[in-house]
């Protein structure tokens, strides 16, 4: 083999046999030649021979189906990246494919990177290989690519088309729990790798795909725990120094895996994801909202939202049983899907059905004109869709109607966007995790709670407020 010119008879015999021995296990590949960055030390280190590590790299040897919930550190990444890196070395003509939340985490300069991103930390192994073992790598900007097998690897940062470029035999969404739109972009992935997509993350809230599928007692992927508690370098000693610097949510985010408490100033904290998502089908029985957050110059959200009397109480059960967020569409768009939903009442007179009669309540901005100089709101009665609004409400009062509605609020669990959004949304903080406002951060998770915060402020307002029908 070229890669062993040069060397004697009983070295490229031995060389020969650790080659083999490499290429039968990932694990003695991992352990005995890959040199990786400790990063709480600051000094270089064979991959280490920790239990947990090695159950990972043998139970992976072959693509699968695999979801990692992580404490911070667990040098998770770094197995992930020399197990892409084992594949392209021993495995001819296969493509495996790397995203995570940002471009620069996947690849900061291809082959100038560094190992604060995934594929730097390849390059970085491979870089320290032995002759026999380093194979002819082409490193470019978000591509390696191994010239003797054939084999190459493709990065690229999460998007709803994320991965939709090819066929893969191996992928992994990294920091899966902190992806913004990850049902789309895990959607977009499994079609191009439905066996062998790993999800590796530390939590970030109950809502996405990641907490989907960690919380979903039928899904296909092996889930996997790497816990603190499995390094043999840690104890409760190490715990508890790490805590004095960190905030709650970072605790519970990097150290502890706790979903419920890992996002900072959480709006909706008191949400339950285990009781509260369901199946909550439409009930003909009872009356039908709509909340609206019209799309001027952001994506439009609907929820389409029911509610049942409790006996002595203040406030109802509150069902939602439908969702939609899109972008860049008209309003007659979302008019004819409001209308062609399946949501009907037997009429007195026939057997026929019709569409039954629904309350719409939606922002006061929807009532700023566009280029055509229609407003949404004037749009949609034109269409037939008359929209109440509220005006003069503080953001606040909203946030607040929408608050005392949680402990009886139910979502069926079609709606996995708003459950997304749900741990996402959340008031303005600094850089410590302190709440700095009472208004909510403006950011992708907003507009489908906007939309309940408009059917809540409308129906149990916290205080009285000028009403008005369009």
């Amino acid at each position: 083999m070229q890669l062993i010119q040069g060397l004697s008879q009983k070295e490229r015999d031995k060389a020969n046999n650790e080659f083999l021995e490499c290429a039968e296990s990932p694990s003695y590949f991992a352990t005995k030649y890959c040199w990786t960055l400790d990063i709480e030390k600051n000094e270089e280190r064979l991959f280490p021979e920790y239990p947990y590590l090695i159950d990972f790299l043998k139970s992976n040897k072959y693509p699968q189906l695999e979801l990692i919930e992580k404490s911070r550190q667990m040098m998770a990444s770094w197995a992930f990246m020399i197990l892409f890196l084992w594949d392209i070395t021993f495995n001819k003509n296969i493509a495996n494919f790397i995203t995570s939340r940002k471009e620069f985490l996947v690849d900061d300069g291809g082959s100038l990177s560094t190992p604060n991103s995934l594929m730097g930390r390849i390059r970085y192994v491979w870089e320290r290989l032995p002759s026999f073992l380093k194979m002819p790598l082409e490193i470019s900007f978000l591509k390696i690519r191994n010239a003797f097998t054939g084999s190459y690897i493709i990065g690229e940062s999460s998007n709803p088309n994320a991965g939709r470029s090819g066929t893969w035999h191996r992928a992994l969404m990294d920091e899966a729990a902190l992806i913004p739109k990850s049902e789309s972009v895990f959607s977009s992935i499994i079609q191009a790798c439905k066996k062998g997509l790993s999800m590796n993350s530390t939590p970030y809230g109950r809502g996405g795909s990641f907490a989907r599928i960690r919380f979903d007692k039928d899904t296909s992927f092996n889930k996997r725990k790497f816990h603190w508690r499995l390094h043999p370098e840690r104890d409760s000693i190490w715990y508890k120094k790490q805590c004095r610097n960190m905030t709650p949510d970072s605790i519970a985010r990097e150290l502890d895996i706790s979903y419920e408490k890992s996002v900072a100033g959480q709006i909706w904290f008191m949400f339950d994801f285990n009781k509260q998502i369901g199946k909550y089908p439409y009930n003909p029985d009872l009356p039908l909202y709509l909340g609206w957050d019209y799309g001027i110059g952001n994506p439009t959200a609907i929820l389409w939202i029911q509610e049942k009397p409790i006996p002595g109480e203040k406030f109802p059960m509150v069902y939602i049983i439908d969702e939609l967020e899109q972008s860049e569409k008209i309003p007659s768009y979302y008019a004819d899907i409001v209308k062609s939903k399946p949501y009907t009442v037997m009429s007195k007179d026939s057997l026929k059905p019709k569409l039954k009669d629904m309350i719409h309540y939606g922002d006061p901005a929807g009532k700023q004109r566009e280029l055509n100089m229609k407003s949404w709101i004037s749009s949609l009665a034109e269409l037939g869709i008359k929209t109440i609004v509220k005006h003069g409400v503080r953001t606040v009062d909203k946030i607040m109607a929408g608050q005392q509605l949680v402990p009886n609020l139910r979502i069926d669990e079609s709606c996995v966007r708003l459950q997304e959004c749900i741990s996402n949304y959340k008031h303005p903080t600094d850089d410590q995790g302190a709440v700095i406002d009472d208004g909510y951060e403006k950011n992708w998770a907003t507009h489908l709670m906007k939309a309940f915060e408009e059917y809540a402020v409308n129906r149990f307002p916290v205080r009285q407020a000028k009403i008005t029908a369009r």
